[in-house]
């Protein structure tokens, strides 16, 4: 198995995000009683994309593949 090294981007989320608004009730209406407001959510989830990248660009990069 082969394992590729991803580091998310939080600006492709941030450029997605009208498409995420527009689903968002749709998408849990009939899973959830009460749907969390998108706006906290989507920032919170960018805040853990960004830090996850940050903590993942510590990384050296160049592993001597």
């Amino acid at each position: 198995m082969e394992i590729k090294e991803v580091i998310p981007d939080g600006s492709v989320l941030a450029g997605k995000r009208e498409r995420f608004s527009a689903s968002w009730n749709a998408s849990f209406r009939h899973q959830m009683k009460a749907i969390p407001d998108f706006e906290e959510a989507f920032e919170r989830a960018l805040g853990c994309v960004e830090l996850y990248a940050r903590r993942s660009g510590e990384a050296p990069q160049d592993r001597g593949d």
